[in-house]
């Protein structure tokens, strides 16, 4: 049986009419996104090659380097602030190798610390000294070395008293030996009343921190000097001394702390290029201790070198 109706049929999906696609699916988009790729990989690839060159900087250009950028052939500030150079020259060595020039060969002790320094100028002599004494003692006089220079004797050119001469250049060593306990000093000396008496320094009290007492150590230091000739010059040269010889120096420290690494001891040390000869300078300042060891070095003047010649 069949059926009769108006209503219209609803319409296939098929016969639907099309719809407009967007901007971001539509052939413009992706020619733009493709331009605009291919603009940051040039500009990466631009970055790179500047970076590489070493033309690439960061930041704000400081005074100098703006004035060297205005005028390349200014001179840089570091250039301005090198010291000057003069010729007499002390600089501290870092390879302790270098004082090979010193006659060191089956030298056997037991070295604590070594300082070695070069210079050059002149006829160079070190003062080697401890600020500290027992009680009722005065510091010990300073070690001079060479203590004369009667090797100069006689010589001819430096009689002259000219700098081509006199020239010399060296090595100064300093060698600090471990210090020993039967060199050592008690600062306090009990007496037989005090070992009795409860708060002596001998008594029953004081022997509760025992440690808390000082020494004086006698430590030794084996100091060389050393001088040749410039290089194509000819001349005296020497080393001294012939024979090692430490010179004990009085060292103030708690006896708690017997001998600590040298390392842990503050030091100070001190040269140039430039220096003035007549001059004392102290070149290595340093505690031990309680007390502070000084080496100090002066350049003979021409005049003296000459005097001392005669």
């Amino acid at each position: 049986m069949q059926s009769i109706t108006t209503h219209p049929s609803p319409a296939s999906r098929a016969s639907a009419a099309p719809q407009t696609p967007g901007f971001f699916s539509s052939p413009l988009f992706f020619r733009i996104h493709l331009a605009l790729t291919a603009v940051l990989m040039v500009a990466l690839l631009a970055l790179g090659v500047l970076a590489a060159a070493g033309q690439l900087h960061f930041g704000k250009l400081t005074p100098a380097d703006a004035a060297t950028a205005e005028d390349p052939a200014a001179p840089k500030a570091e250039e301005k602030e090198k010291p000057k150079e003069g010729r007499y020259q002390i600089e501290m060595v870092d390879d302790s190798r270098a004082a090979v020039a010193l006659s060191l060969t089956g030298l056997d002790v037991a070295a604590r610390e070594v300082w070695v320094f070069r210079y050059k100028g002149g006829f160079v002599q070190c003062q080697l000294s401890s600020d500290s004494a027992p009680p009722e003692e005065k510091p010990g006089a300073p070690v001079n070395v060479p203590p004369h220079w009667k090797m100069l004797r006689g010589d001819k050119s430096l009689q002259t008293g000219k700098p081509e001469h006199v020239n010399r250049e060296g090595y100064l060593v300093l060698i600090g030996t471990s210090s020993r306990i039967e060199d050592d000093v008690i600062a306090v000396q009990p007496t037989l009343g005090s070992v009795f008496a409860a708060a002596g320094p001998g008594g029953p009290l004081s022997s509760l921190v025992p440690y808390s007492r000082e020494v004086w150590r006698r430590c030794g230091y084996l100091l060389f000097v050393s001088a040749r000739p410039l290089p194509g010059r000819e001349g005296l040269g020497f080393d001294y001394p012939h024979v090692p010889s430490a010179h004990l120096l009085e060292v103030h420290s708690p006896f708690v702390d017997y001998d600590p690494p040298y390392y842990a001891e503050p030091t100070r040390i001190e040269a140039g290029k430039d220096l003035e000869a007549g001059k004392e300078i102290t070149i290595l300042e340093r505690k031990r201790g309680y007390s502070t060891i000084r080496l100090q070095a002066r350049f003979l003047t021409d005049e003296e070198v000459a005097e001392k010649a005669e």
